[in-house]
């Protein structure tokens, strides 16, 4: 996969847009998360949010169909929504933006700080950890990552990603992340250097099953 360079562009300019007395938000995407993980991911920013006051959750639910419950979870949460399908305005105010559409998770990546990948509290296996990578994002997962266990490796021995295993670990390592730039950069390169060293490895092989 490419990102399109001009990406950069214009996330660099929604940020700013979100800025909060011109500084930008710390921003953690919880992306491709499974019934039960957004009740973790809940509690660990609001737990981020005592530490961090104006820290902003994108929270993108793998399947279509659980939006509305999703939505409805945020709400329940007393966290304050903005809902992506809906075009809502990520005011001063919005603690949690919701990705209830398809097709833009590279661009709500392109937005965030931090990336969390789902799937991998629960027994599910994981999900793509070389989309965030792509973008040298610091890299967060569950243990549960059988369906991605040589990248989630790679990852690993890299120190581009870190395992956590409930909701108080998601927010610490968040925390941690965003009081030390210069750490989470260092992991986002490092989860990029990963990612660079796969590229082409669909077309390697095709090629070898051609032979």
């Amino acid at each position: 996969q490419d990102v399109p360079p001009e990406l950069k562009d214009i996330s660099k300019s929604i940020k700013q847009d979100w800025s909060i007395d011109g500084k930008y938000r710390p921003t953690l995407i919880a992306a491709s998360t499974h019934e039960t993980e957004e009740e973790e991911v809940l509690k660990a920013f609001k737990q981020i949010l005592k530490s961090s006051p104006n820290a902003l959750l994108i929270l993108v639910p793998r399947h279509l169909e659980r939006f509305d419950k999703v939505k409805k979870l945020i709400k329940t949460s007393g966290l304050i929504l903005a809902s992506r399908s809906k075009k809502d305005e990520v005011k001063r105010s919005t603690q949690v933006l919701l990705g209830d559409t398809i097709g833009e998770l590279n661009f709500l990546y392109s937005l965030s700080d931090v990336a969390f990948v789902g799937g991998s509290l629960i027994d599910h296996g994981g999900q793509n950890l070389l989309e965030p990578a792509a973008q040298g994002l610091a890299l967060l997962s569950g243990p549960s990552l059988r369906n991605f266990s040589d990248i989630s490796e790679q990852l690993k021995q890299n120190e581009g990603l870190k395992i956590v295993n409930d909701s108080r670990e998601l927010s610490d390592r968040f925390i941690e992340y965003i009081a030390d730039d210069e750490a989470r950069e260092r992991a986002g390169n490092n989860a990029l250097d990963v990612f660079k060293q796969n590229r082409g490895a669909l077309g390697n092989i095709s090629y070898h099953l051609d032979l």
